[in-house]
């Protein structure tokens, strides 16, 4: 996690105790569970359903935790494109259960 943390905070110290408390603020339940995107339809429902409820400036983090964490895993493309549409999304007001299951959803 401390790399991860360190990646996203390119090179800041303040950037990277904030990500720190960010990181720390979300359960283990679910940053294991998204170590790579959901491979199941009822688990990236119940993981969509669990984040759209959280704090708008916690969900735009936790999509800038996972870009970086699933680039460096899968090097997928495809993958990037969705998480440039669903921040746009996000920034756009469009309903954020919405935004998590066209990202999560296999």
């Amino acid at each position: 996690m401390t790399k991860k943390i360190l990646s996203i905070s390119s090179g800041s110290p303040g950037q990277a105790i904030a990500n720190i408390t960010m990181l720390a603020s979300i359960s283990k339940e679910i940053t294991s569970q998204l170590e790579v995107p959901p491979d199941d339809i009822l688990n990236a429902l119940s993981l969509s359903n669990s984040i759209s409820s959280w704090n708008h400036e916690t969900q735009l983090w936790l999509l800038t935790y996972l870009q970086h964490d699933w680039w460096q895993k899968l090097k997928n493309t495809q993958l990037l494109a969705k998480f440039t549409q669903a921040r746009k999304q996000l920034l756009h007001h469009v309903t954020p259960r919405s935004v998590w299951d066209n990202l999560l959803l296999p």
